[in-house]
């Protein structure tokens, strides 16, 4: 989550580290975790088409933010998050 506030920093680079971080925890496949880290990603993409793109953010993340949105309420959804999923759909979807 500390990327998302990177970002609205309009500090990518550091954004792309906080995200380094928190993929390396979420590989141990708690799905909360996971959810979050995806929720995470599509706000930095999202950030990041709205201010013109950074070439580095995009390469990171290849996908929509839709895309990463989609996968995170899946995740929400799977443990019963269902007003994270709420969240995450009005935000995103």
């Amino acid at each position: 989550l500390k990327a998302i506030c990177d970002a609205q920093s309009e500090d990518f680079k550091e954004a792309i580290r906080s995200l380094k971080k928190a993929d390396f925890l979420a590989a141990i496949g708690k799905r909360s975790w996971c959810a979050a880290q995806l929720m995470a990603k599509a706000w930095v993409s999202m950030l990041n088409e709205n201010r013109n793109g950074s070439p580095e953010i995009s390469s990171y993340l290849p996908s929509s933010p839709k895309e990463y949105a989609e996968k995170s309420v899946q995740l929400y959804a799977a443990i019963g998050a269902h007003k994270r999923v709420e969240v995450v759909r009005k935000r995103f979807i």
